[in-house]
């Protein structure tokens, strides 16, 4: 119980930043999943989805999330735009070259109109393996 009241008090103040100060209402990243998909050809494929949510916890459409893979051996991989869907949603998806670990990290969230507050944001990044 203490946990989730430390949570609740860390975004209520987080919403009460640059956000509020600004006049723009804000929207923070929700959650982001990465996974492996193996393709009936052999060759596998990295997905990943990103929940934005608006300071009521609602889904933010239209908003362009960014993100930046980073590819095994560990070099940088491609950055990605892709435009969250009616339910806050944005999906990615990248072909695995390699095996190993791959991590996608979301660098921004921006929608005219609205505030990207990454202090109120859940975790930033994720990972898949490619066996």
């Amino acid at each position: 119980m203490a946990a989730i009241l430390w949570t609740a008090v860390l975004l209520a103040g987080a919403w009460a930043g640059t956000g509020a100060a600004a006049g723009l209402p804000a929207m923070h990243v929700e959650s982001i999943h990465a996974w492996a998909v193996r393709l009936p050809t052999g060759w596998w494929t990295v997905k990943a989805e990103v929940t934005v949510r608006d300071m009521e916890y609602m889904p933010v459409e239209g908003a362009a999330v960014i993100v930046g893979w980073s590819v095994p051996p560990g070099a940088g991989g491609p950055q990605q735009r892709v435009e969250t869907d009616a339910h806050g949603i944005a999906r990615f998806c990248i072909r695995a070259v390699e095996r190993g670990l791959y991590r996608v990290c979301v660098a921004n969230v921006e929608k005219t109109g609205m505030l990207y507050e990454p202090a109120a944001s859940g975790p930033a990044c994720a990972s898949a393996l490619v066996r």
